[in-house]
């Protein structure tokens, strides 16, 4: 949902609508749907807040998902394969937040790209050339920015107590 707030045509929420505006595109987001945010009682939170940024929206979609789901957990982990894309505006709004990439070798990303489609149900890229340009860029994005714990994912699943302890020693 992250990215489609940041992505989103309006910079502020002015009116009522525009808060129903923007819950009817974060709705047909599986991973939002996947939430089961009650909509009624976010846009009422919303639409109190007028106007309204969109980094405080994510900040109170993010605080409302918290206190249903379980108030007492230490962290909330928000997963988004586009994030990386507004690293800066991320960075600027929530510079007391962590950013994990947990990336794959890419030999592994086309092999599972192959049999794989989207969430919009398109099929993954299957040219290899082109898979292993896109997986490039999106590293350079990402590998060395200081701002964000890279973590291998066959690290991960090889000594995942290493690892997690890696990252919150960071």
């Amino acid at each position: 949902f992250v990215s489609n707030v940041l992505e989103y045509e309006r910079d502020t929420f002015v009116e009522r609508k525009d808060i129903s505006d923007l819950l009817a595109v974060l709705t047909d987001e599986v991973q939002f749907t996947e939430m089961d945010i009650d909509l009624d009682v976010l846009e009422e939170k919303l639409s109190a807040r007028l106007p309204i940024s969109k980094k405080n929206v994510i900040a109170i979609i993010a605080e409302h998902y918290h206190q249903n789901r379980d108030p007492s957990a230490a962290f909330l982990i928000i997963k988004g394969a586009r994030q990386m894309y507004h690293l800066n505006t991320l960075h600027e709004y929530f510079g007391e937040s962590r950013m994990i990439h947990v990336y794959r070798d890419g030999r592994a990303v086309f092999a599972s790209k192959l049999h794989s489609e989207d969430i919009e149900g398109n099929f993954m890229e299957k040219n290899i050339v082109m898979a292993a340009r896109d997986w490039k860029r999106k590293m350079k994005i990402l590998i060395g920015d200081e701002r964000v714990v890279n973590v291998k994912y066959e690290d991960l699943l090889e000594d995942r107590n290493r690892v997690l302890n890696g990252i919150l020693d960071q």
